[in-house]
């Protein structure tokens, strides 16, 4: 009898952390998260990775905002031959963006620290010496 007990025991626990590991799992990377306000700068910049669209929402209000004169956009290429930053970039010009402030950078990358380094040069080369990063 108390096997079975130990056996119910486990199952409601499981089932218990199952449903609620979605809520468990944001308290835990919770204290990750740094929120700072904005201030001005050169560029905004959205890193890639977000295919909710959350990341280039920001940046766009951000930029209509006026914390920048330049939104660019980062992403890799993704299926059929699309950029993800080309998507971003349609995606922020519908919701008000003006399409010549915003850039799409086509980074031949495939990890994060070669992003960094191709942007920080871009950012060099273009003479940017603030940026407000979105991620």
């Amino acid at each position: 009898m108390s096997r079975l007990k130990l056996l119910l025991s486990v199952i409601v626990l499981g089932l218990t952390l199952w449903l609620a590991r979605v809520p468990l799992l944001e308290a835990a990377g919770g204290f990750l998260v740094a929120k700072e306000s904005p201030v001005k700068a050169d560029v905004i910049l959205v890193l890639g990775g977000d295919s909710r669209g959350v990341r280039a929402g920001q940046g766009c209000e951000l930029l209509k905002a006026s914390y920048a004169p330049q939104l660019w956009i980062s992403g890799n290429q993704n299926f059929f031959g699309l950029h993800e930053s080309d998507a971003a970039r349609e995606f922020v010009i519908a919701r008000g963006c003006k399409a010549e402030q915003v850039a799409a950078l086509k980074l031949p990358v495939d990890s994060t620290r070669d992003e960094a380094e191709m942007i920080g040069r871009r950012l060099r080369e273009q003479g940017a010496k603030t940026c407000l990063l979105v991620t």
